[in-house]
């Protein structure tokens, strides 16, 4: 048997963890009335966008030749699938600020092929709290 937990216990697990540890581990992330049941596995050619639900695991800030920042951030969609991304650095400075590890958010991605080797930019967000 599991003890009920109320959205107000739940939310205070999840703040404590990912100020503790970085991350929520013991409550599912994706627990959002549903919305993760919605999303679809990503599967788009290159240069089509899809929206995804996921969590932001690791961020990697970087400069570009010309000084602007940029960053590479590796998400965890709600179907399981471990991408890395990259932000532009137009993009990123739009929403830097709505982007660390833990939070969890509708990305619109691009498939952005190069060399051969396919590749993700994110081009919009929209975190579920914070």
């Amino acid at each position: 048997n599991s003890i009920p937990q109320t959205e107000d216990s739940k939310n205070k697990i999840m703040e404590w963890e990912e100020e503790s540890i970085g991350l929520c581990v013991s409550v599912d992330v994706f627990d959002v009335g549903g919305l993760a049941n919605d999303m679809k596995p990503i599967s788009m050619a290159d240069g089509e966008t899809q929206i995804v639900l996921a969590q932001v695991r690791t961020i990697r800030k970087h400069k570009t030749k010309s000084g602007s920042d940029m960053a590479f951030i590796d998400i965890k969609t709600s179907k399981n699938e471990n991408i890395s991304t990259s932000v532009m650095p137009k993009k990123y400075a739009e929403f830097k600020n709505m982007l660390y590890n833990g939070v969890v958010a509708f990305c619109n991605i691009k498939r952005s092929d190069y060399n051969g080797k396919v590749g993700f930019i994110i081009e919009d967000v929209a975190p579920l709290k914070g």
